[in-house]
């Protein structure tokens, strides 16, 4: 299980916890109003089950990007969960392959930094995702994985 904080434009706005394992594939989101947090609404769970996934909010939806779907194989999968509607929807996924990576919303594109692959490597690639497509940007100097991003006053 992991628990998430959704900040969009600064204002704290969702707590979401994504359980994801190789027999069930569920998502919360809690309220999006801070006189709602202490409400838990269900929403329907991912498409397929995965963990080591991170999420990144962009354009006021929530992106569930790559993972390891168990034992511990890297996914490309995207998908994205808009807070006004009830389901997943499957959008262009990663190039690449991977799982225990980091993303950070930045200049109004999500980024998809470092990972493993498929033989347990950390990998150095970094993408940018514009809402539509994947481009590769600048590799990071060494590979990571299992790392967090964070993006302060949207530098």
């Amino acid at each position: 299980m992991r628990i998430f904080c959704v900040r969009l434009h600064g204002a704290l706005l969702s707590l979401a916890v994504v359980i994801s394992c190789a027999q069930r594939s569920n998502a919360g989101v809690i309220g999006g109003e801070v006189e709602d947090w202490t409400k838990w609404q269900a929403v329907n769970g991912l498409p397929s089950a995965r963990y080591a996934m991170p999420v990144g909010v962009m354009s006021g939806a929530l992106y569930a990007v790559g993972g390891l779907y168990p034992p511990s194989n890297p996914v490309p999968k995207t998908n994205v969960y808009c807070f006004t509607g009830t389901n997943w929807t499957q959008v262009r996924g990663l190039p690449t392959p991977r799982g225990s990576l980091a993303t950070g919303v930045l200049g109004g594109a999500l980024y998809a930094i470092g990972g493993v692959d498929t033989n347990g490597n950390a990998m150095s690639i970094v993408s940018k995702y514009d809402g539509v497509s994947w481009t590769a940007v600048t590799p990071m100097s060494t590979g990571l994985y299992s790392l967090v991003a964070g993006v302060l006053n949207g530098t």
